[in-house]
């Protein structure tokens, strides 16, 4: 250890009472035994994170709700077997806008080379919430220069559902709350127009922080069809990322389910 002043504890010492990681995660992954506890995970450095601003009443930085983008959040579907190899591209998207085509393999990113999906999702997360990125992509035997234009709320569109690191924000953002967009053929027997907003509850949390939906009286099946003043179709993770960016803790929002053919006003508590 590095001494200070006398008397006066090294600014580089752990304090005694305080625990140290390395007591509990080791530099390798333990492969043949508990692989889980062996490592710090990225979602559990995320969630912590999200914790500061949450407990400073802030509003949540977009690359904390929207970690590591997938290229499907900008339309391109890339190859499971090639490296940084576009198999197909979402119409109207934002790398259709830029140029991309099927079959391009990308060279670079934002000047980041890329061999994986991982490398391309590195790149966005590091990307601005607007702006601009250069890209270099592989046309046959020529090299083409384009260039992505990221419209403000683009990270919005990253599909966060499956991510460990969601449940923590749904415990912050809905109560617990775990929504599916209802698809279009069920909006169109329940007559809910297509561009309202129309989120089933698939699961209602009843522990902790995630019970707080259930406590205010919210049930599986209710459809969500406005929630803090918005009624327009969105995901469970644009939801999510509206919430945790304009409401704080202890606030109340006012939400409007239906039951069946029932509107059903109910208040749901930000955590």
């Amino acid at each position: 250890m590095l001494a200070g002043k006398q008397g006066a504890p090294s600014p580089y010492q752990t304090p005694v009472n305080i625990p140290t990681l390395d007591s509990k995660y080791r530099l390798e992954l333990d492969w043949q035994g508990k692989v889980v506890p062996s490592c710090v995970h990225c979602h559990q450095i995320g969630d912590a994170l999200r914790i500061v601003h949450r407990n400073k009443n802030e509003a949540m930085p977009t690359d904390l709700i929207y970690p590591m983008p997938a290229p499907e959040t900008i339309g391109l579907i890339l190859a499971q077997d090639a490296a940084a190899t576009i198999e197909s591209i979402q119409k109207d998207s934002i790398g259709a806008r830029a140029g991309f085509e099927s079959g391009d393999q990308i060279i670079t990113l934002s000047g980041q080379p890329l061999l994986s999906i991982a490398d391309v999702s590195w790149a966005l997360h590091r990307a601005p919430d607007i702006g601009s990125l250069p890209a270099v992509v592989r046309r046959g035997n020529t090299e083409k220069s384009l260039i992505v234009n990221l419209p403000l709320g683009w990270r919005s569109k990253s599909d966060i559902a499956r991510r460990v690191g969601t449940w923590g924000m749904r415990g912050m953002a809905t109560g617990g709350l775990l929504l599916e967009d209802l698809a279009d053929a069920d909006r169109s027997q329940r007559q809910i127009p297509l561009e309202a907003m129309a989120l089933r509850i698939k699961h209602v949390g009843e522990y902790g922080t995630h019970a707080a939906a259930k406590k205010s009286g919210f049930l599986k099946g209710d459809v969500v069809v406005e929630i803090a003043g918005v009624s327009g179709r969105m995901t469970e993770g644009e939801l999510i990322g509206y919430l945790l960016r304009k409401h704080r803790p202890g606030e109340k929002v006012k939400a409007t389910v239906l039951r069946g053919q029932q509107r059903v006003e109910l208040a749901l508590p930000m955590q």
